[in-house]
């Protein structure tokens, strides 16, 4: 994976701040599965690291996975002198694989080691439902302390 800099979204700022995991945590953490499949080609690695960005940038902004099986074409088409792209092929299925087996357990180990440590409030809905099986959502609001955003309303709009 990449360092701060090179990450698809977010201020470096976000990634370097010891609450929030980023991905140069995640390519320290990489290195040894990456050796372990071989992947000892550049353009191999580099490939690799294209499909965890595009897997990345998809869950970051709520993009259907639908939508990786039109990239890899896509990719390949618009960049057709790459080897990069000739070698980038992930659709749903190796996307959801990225997402689910290497993405989200680091995300969901720092997650619960930050709310160790860390003011956060719950919320659960015990709706009832008239299904066999009740539904009860948990929903976790986490803190950040050390962080401060701040949001401008324009002038324009309060009149």
């Amino acid at each position: 994976m990449a360092d701060a800099s090179d990450s698809v979204s977010g201020s470096e700022d976000e990634f370097n701040s010891p609450e929030s995991p980023g991905p140069s945590t995640l390519k320290q953490s990489s290195k040894s599965t990456r050796k372990d499949s071989g992947a000892a080609n550049p353009v191999t690695e580099k490939t690799m690291r294209a499909e965890v960005k595009v897997a990345t940038m998809l869950v970051q902004h709520n993009i259907p996975l639908a939508v990786a099986d039109e990239l890899t074409p896509l990719f390949q088409d618009i960049f057709s002198d790459s080897e990069i792209a000739k070698n980038y092929s992930s659709r749903r299925t190796k996307t959801a694989c990225i997402i689910n087996g290497a993405v989200a357990p680091f995300f969901q180990q720092s997650l619960v080691e930050h709310v160790k440590n860390n003011p956060f409030s719950i919320a659960i809905n015990g709706s009832s439902d008239n299904a066999v099986e009740k539904m009860n959502p948990l929903t976790v609001r986490i803190f950040y302390v050390s962080v401060y955003i701040l949001s401008f309303i324009p002038f324009m709009l309060l009149i």
